[in-house]
């Protein structure tokens, strides 16, 4: 990592995160960091830089406003999947899993299922 290095981030306005605004800085456009409170005992780092201030995207619902426009799907309602990444789906009594490389999964909802059923493995 160097000051090239690029994080995408929220802008925060006026002392509030700003939901529909997302942006890239810089690890050199940094000024500096401070901790930030937008809600009562919840403390995020804040960033202030050449293009504003931002902070990290802390929820899932931020998250698919970024990834949803650029093919992901929600699997289930706590995760976004890029589906090209999947190897493999299982499918048990119990749940529907979509493996990756590396031993990562994820998990599949029921009525998600027809989005990944190419993926099934063949028992």
């Amino acid at each position: 990592m160097d000051l090239t290095t690029e994080i995408l981030g929220q802008r925060i306005y006026d002392g509030e995160i700003d939901g529909d605004q997302f942006d890239t800085f810089k690890l050199g456009e940094v000024f500096f960091v401070d901790i930030f409170q937008p809600k009562k005992n919840y403390h995020i780092p804040r960033f202030h830089t050449t293009k504003g201030l931002f902070t990290f995207i802390t929820t899932l619902e931020a998250c698919k406003q970024i990834f949803l426009p650029l093919g992901f799907v929600a699997l289930d309602s706590n995760n976004l999947v890029n589906v090209q990444h999947i190897r493999e789906v299982t499918k048990t009594f119990y749940a529907i899993t979509a493996h990756f490389e590396g031993g990562y999964t994820a998990n599949v909802a029921k009525g998600k299922l027809p989005l990944v059923e190419h993926l099934l493995k063949k028992s």
